[in-house]
C-alpha cells in the first residue's frame, strides 16, 4: 500500500500475528472504508481471504483506512468491494494491504505464514477481474452444463442419421471413434452454442490463471467462490471442467486445439501438481467426487514430494522471481519429513541464484529428484554461472522436455526407505552412484513438429529409432527386444492394463504396416495379443516423452534409453543413490567431477535392477563417489 499519510504499526514479535482488514458496510458506489488490526492466527479468527491479481500499477483507487486516505491498486479495490456487504462489516485478508510491502523482513515472515493464512480462512473469494465484454455469464453457464452432462453421462444423445448426413457431416458423430453406425453423437456443440467457446477462452485467458500465488491461495481453501464481473460460481466447477478437458476427447475436439492446449497448460498443472496434492480433508477438492478420485489416483501412482509441487512453477508468472519458490512454501510437502520446518525460509534479501542453490542443497538431504527439473542446453552446460545441479525454478526453455521421476525407483530409495543424504559445499554437491555405461550413438533431438500428424510422423520417428537400435548388438533376449524398444519410447512405468508392447504393435499395424511386418521377423511379436482399440494412445505417449529428447544406445553394453537433448557422445549414464531415475552426466577435466546433463529412461534400470545386480556381483558396476559441479 502506497501512501504518504498512512504508516504501518509493527506486528508483535511473539506469536503468529497477521493483520486483518475490517471492511465497513456500504453500497456499491460508496467509498471503501476499512480498519487494519493485528490478530494472532492461533486464535482461529473468522475472515475471508481474497485471491486476486495485483494488476496494472498505474490504475489506482482510494481506500479510507483509520481515517487516512490511501492509494491501492484498482484490482484490490474491486476485490474488496466484492467482499463488502451493505448491511454488516466483513473481516478480510488481502496480501497487498495486510502486509507492509516496504518491509522486507516482515514480508518474509508473513510469506512463511501464507499457507496457514489461507488454510485457516473461513472462505476464499477469487476475484478474476471485471467483465467488460459481458462473457462471464455464458462462460460459467457452459462450464456448469458441460460438467453436469459429463457427470451424468448425458453428453451424448441417440442419433438416427440418414445417408446424406453421414456423407456430409461425418464429424457430427461420436468422436470416440465408434463410428456413425452407433447412432450416438455428442451434444456438447449444442451446449457451447454460438458464443460458448469464445467466452470460455476469454475466461481462461484472464491473468489470474497464470499467477503463481493463486495456486496455494485456492488449493488450501475450505470453500472458494470465483467472481468474474457480476457473475460467480463455486471454484470446484472450474477445476472439474479442467479435469474433463483432460479426460474427455469429445470435449477437446469441440473446444479446438488452441483452447484445449491452454486448458492443458497452467490450469492442468495447477490441478495435477498442486491442488490435488494438498490432501486437506475438508477442502473443496476432497468434497468433489471426481476431483477426489483424481487426487487419489495421483497420490497412489506417484511419490508426491515438494519436487512434484515445484514443477508447476514454470507454467506460471510472478513479478518477483523469488516467488516461484516462496509461493509454494504453504504446501504441506514444503516441510521436511517429520518436522514443521520448511525446506527453505522466505527471505527477500537473497539473490535468485543463492535461493535456488540453498533450496537444492536442502532438498538433497532427502532425495536427488529435484535434478529432474534441470533444463540444460548446450550453451548452459558451457557458460552458465549456475552449478549444473541447481535448477532455475520458474524458468522454461523452448527446448524443455517434460520432467519425469515420480513413478520409478532406480536406486531403490522408495522400496527400501533408505536416505542417501548428499553434501553440498558451495558450488559442488557430493553424491554416490553407479556408472552404468557411456553414451554411444543417438538420434537427432525429436522436436514437437516432428510428431505431427502422430500416425504418419510418429511412425517415421519410430523407424528412425529402430534403425539405430539395430546397429549394435543389444543385451536383451530376442523375445524381449520389441518390448524393450516399445517401453523405452514411452518411458513405460508398468501401468495397469495392456503392456506397452501390445499397444505398440497395434499402433504400428495401424500407422505403418510395412514396418510392422519387419518387426514380426524379430520374434518379439509371437503370440502377442495385439491391441488395436486405443493403440493411438501409444503415439500420444511417445510424443509426450519423446519431445525434445533423443533415443540413444550405450557404447559398451548396447543398452537403450531416452535422454536429454543436450546429451552427446561420451557422456555417461549413472544411477545416483537417492534419485528415482537414472541421469546423464558429463565428465569434466577433473576426475570424479561431472556436470548434470539431465534425466534419462533406460530399459530394465528403472526399478533398482542395476543396484540389485551390483550387490549380487553380476556386473562390472562400481559404486563411486561423484561430485556434481
Amino acid at each position: 500500500m502506497e501512501s504518504k499519510l498512512f504508516a504501518y504499526t509493527a506486528l508483535p514479535q511473539t506469536g503468529r500475528f497477521i493483520r486483518l482488514l475490517k471492511i465497513h458496510p456500504g453500497a456499491s458506489s460508496d467509498r471503501l472504508i476499512c480498519e487494519l488490526f493485528p490478530c494472532d492466527l492461533d486464535t482461529e479468527p473468522a475472515y475471508t481471504a481474497l485471491s486476486y491479481v495485483w494488476g496494472d500499477p498505474t490504475k489506482s483507487a482510494e481506500l479510507i483506512c483509520l481515517d487516512y486516505a490511501c492509494k491501492i491498486a484498482q484490482s484490490l479495490s474491486d476485490g474488496l468491494r466484492r467482499i463488502r456487504r451493505a448491511d454488516e462489516a466483513q473481516i478480510a485478508w488481502a496480501d497487498a494491504i495486510c502486509i507492509n510491502q516496504n518491509d522486507q523482513v516482515e514480508k518474509g515472515q508473513q510469506v512463511n505464514l501464507m499457507g496457514d493464512i489461507y488454510d485457516k480462512a473461513r472462505d476464499v473469494t477469487v476475484w478474476l477481474g471485471p467483465d467488460p465484454t459481458g462473457s462471464s455469464h455464458e462462460a460459467f453457464r457452459c462450464l456448469r452444463e458441460i460438467n453436469e452432462k459429463i457427470l451424468t453421462g448425458t453428453h451424448q444423445e441417440r442419433y438416427d442419421p440418414n445417408e446424406e448426413e453421414r456423407r456430409n457431416n461425418p464429424l457430427s458423430m461420436n468422436m470416440s471413434g465408434a463410428g456413425p453406425l452407433t447412432g450416438r453423437r455428442s451434444i456438447l456443440p449444442k451446449v457451447l452454442g454460438d458464443r460458448g467457446k469464445d467466452c470460455i477462452s476469454e475466461l481462461f485467458s484472464l491473468t489470474w490463471f497464470s499467477r503463481v500465488w493463486v495456486l496455494q491461495e485456492v488449493g488450501l481453501a475450505t470453500t472458494a467462490t470465483a467472481f468474474w464481473g457480476d457473475s460467480g460460481m463455486e471454484f470446484d466447477q472450474i477445476a472439474v471442467f479442467v479435469y474433463n478437458v483432460f479426460t474427455e476427447e469429445d470435449l477437446k475436439f469441440f473446444l479446438g486445439p488452441e483452447l484445449s492446449a491452454t486448458l492443458l497448460g497452467s490450469p492442468l498443472y495447477a490441478l495435477w501438481n498442486v491442488w490435488s496434492t494438498y490432501e486437506t480433508k475438508d477442502s473443496w477438492m476432497q468434497r468433489t467426487p471426481a476431483l477426489r478420485r483424481f487426487a487419489e489416483g495421483i497420490i497412489t501412482g506417484c511419490d508426491v514430494d515438494f519436487t512434484l509441487v515445484l514443477e508447476a512453477a514454470q507454467h506460471f508468472n510472478a513479478t518477483n522471481s523469488l516467488d516461484y519458490v516462496y509461493a509454494f512454501l504453504g504446501h504441506p510437502k514444503a516441510r521436511k519429513p517429520g518436522t514443521d520446518k520448511t525446506w527453505l525460509q522466505a527471505d527477500y534479501s537473497l539473490t535468485l541464484e543463492d535461493q535456488h542453490r540453498l533450496l537444492a542443497s536442502s532438498l538433497a538431504e532427502d532425495s536427488l529428484n529435484f535434478l529432474a527439473h534441470l533444463q540444460q542446453t548446450e550453451e548452459s552446460l558451457k557458460i552458465s554461472e549456475y552449478p549444473s545441479w541447481v535448477p532455475q525454478w520458474g524458468q522454461k526453455h523452448l527446448v524443455h522436455a517434460e520432467a519425469f521421476w515420480e513413478a520409478w525407483d532406480a536406486s531403490l530409495r522408495k522400496k527400501e526407505h533408505h536416505q542417501y543424504p548428499a553434501q553440498s559445499n558451495g558450488a559442488k554437491l557430493s553424491v554416490s552412484g553407479l556408472i552404468i555405461d557411456t553414451v554411444g550413438q543417438s538420434t537427432p533431438t525429436m522436436k514437437p513438429d516432428d510428431f505431427e500428424p502422430i500416425d504418419w510422423a510418429g511412425a517415421r520417428l519410430i523407424e528412425t529409432c529402430w534403425k539405430l537400435a539395430m546397429q549394435s548388438p543389444y543385451p536383451y533376449p530376442r523375445e524381449k527386444v520389441v518390448d524393450a524398444f516399445a517401453s523405452t519410447l514411452i518411458c513405460d512405468h508398468r501401468q495397469p492394463g495392456y503392456p506397452a508392447v501390445n499397444l505398440f504393435a497395434g499402433f504400428c499395424m495401424h500407422a505403418d504396416i510395412k514396418f510392422f511386418k519387419k518387426l514380426e521377423t524379430t520374434g518379439g511379436l509371437w503370440g502377442l495379443d495385439i491391441v488395436l482399440e486405443g493403440s493411438k494412445a501409444f503415439g500420444t505417449q511417445f510424443k509426450w516423452y519423446g519431445t525434445n529428447r533423443r533415443f540413444f544406445t550405450t557404447k559398451s553394453e548396447g543398452l537403450w534409453g531416452l535422454g536429454p537433448a543436450a546429451m552427446q557422445q561420451g557422456d555417461v549414464c549413472a544411477v545416483l543413490f537417492g534419485a528415482d531415475v537414472p541421469f546423464i552426466l558429463r565428465p569434466t577435466e577433473i576426475r570424479g567431477e561431472y556436470k548434470v546433463v539431465g534425466e534419462c529412461y533406460m530399459y530394465n534400470l528403472m526399478y533398482g535392477d542395476a543396484v540389485l545386480s551390483w550387490r549380487e556381483g553380476n556386473n562390472s558396476y562400481v559404486k563411486e563417489n561423484i561430485v556434481l559441479v
